[in-house]
């Protein structure tokens, strides 16, 4: 994912294995950035929702996992 200073560009990944950005890799950059802030001014909010991004991301694996099979 490309990043410009304070300004983010996501470009969604046109197929399987192709270039760019899959749901998962814009999930973990989020994730990583609420966890930032939540050692910075920790709050019950972001705490929730950095498990809810990790949910989302099991479970996307989980469907990953099925499809390969």
């Amino acid at each position: 994912m490309a990043s410009i200073g304070n300004h983010s560009l996501i470009r969604w990944q046109s197929g399987p294995g192709g270039p760019g950005d899959t749901p998962d890799a814009v999930l973990e950059a989020v994730c990583a950035r609420l966890r930032e802030l939540n050692r910075t001014n920790g709050a019950r909010e972001l705490s929730l929702a950095i498990t809810h991004i990790e949910e989302a991301q099991h479970w996307l694996r989980a469907l990953a996992e099925r499809r390969s099979t």
